[in-house]
């Protein structure tokens, strides 16, 4: 499977783990078929939509997740969105094993989450996967659990991993939708805000004369149908 490094997450005692593989976007396509999604509570948000000052900006999450897992996602909304990096993460509660897909994105200039429920039997694969469901068997405070201590990765490995090795060269995202401007310039990161399209489109062709355009890498290994089609046959054998 096309992956990086995975994490693992331990809660002490070990009711709760959490691990986690970066998908390729071929992949994610094919496992979103054979998922349906899932609505955070709104106390689950409350944690994610006011993590602390100290919270990683745009700039470096994008930074600490493209050199750690790989170049963003290409499935995005480019009016509003910059980057999305999609997971599958298996969770453990108890002795019951969860798997789910988890997406970190950025809208209208904030970090969002999505999670998606993957289907394991067959016989529920025709049902209609377009209707938000809820959790079932995964508690309330084990969902703030899930959620918070993602929020707690992010911030922790984001902020650590540009303190000590920051980029080796600059990079810049737009987000029309917002007049917004950040990235990687001059050695420092940033983060800028236009109050009209003017100054907005002005600043972007400066930043397109200065930085280079470097394409991210091409993941196109021709084994990934084969692994996604082993992944979901393991998951048949294991729900019959």
């Amino acid at each position: 499977m096309d992956t990086h490094d995975s994490l693992k997450i331990e809660k002490t005692p070990q009711r709760i783990s959490l691990q986690e593989w970066r998908l390729s976007d071929l992949i994610w396509f094919e496992l979103s078929k054979r998922s349906f999604p899932l609505q955070m509570p709104l106390s689950a948000a409350t944690v994610l939509y006011r993590p602390g000052k100290d919270f990683p900006s745009l700039g470096s999450i994008l930074f600490g997740f493209e050199a750690g897992y790989g170049p963003s996602s290409k499935k995005i909304d480019n009016f509003k969105q910059s980057f999305r990096f999609p997971f599958l993460l298996q969770v453990r509660i108890d002795e019951t094993v969860y798997h789910l897909i988890w997406e970190l994105f950025d809208v209208r200039g904030h970090i969002d989450f999505g999670f998606r429920r993957i289907i394991e039997r067959e016989a529920d694969v025709e049902k209609s996967t377009s209707v938000i469901v809820t959790w079932d068997e995964i508690s309330e405070d084990d969902i703030i659990f899930i959620v918070g201590y993602l929020v707690g990765y992010i911030k922790g490995y984001c902020n650590t991993r540009y303190e000590y090795c920051k980029p080796d060269k600059p990079f810049y995202r737009a987000i029309p939708s917002e007049l917004m401007l950040y990235g990687f310039f001059s050695g420092e990161l940033f983060t800028q805000h236009f109050e009209d399209e003017e100054s907005f489109d002005r600043r972007l062709a400066e930043l397109k004369a200065q930085v280079p355009d470097v394409p991210p890498a091409k993941k196109t290994p021709a084994d990934l149908i084969f692994e996604t089609k082993a992944w979901i046959d393991r998951a048949k054998e294991q729900s019959s």
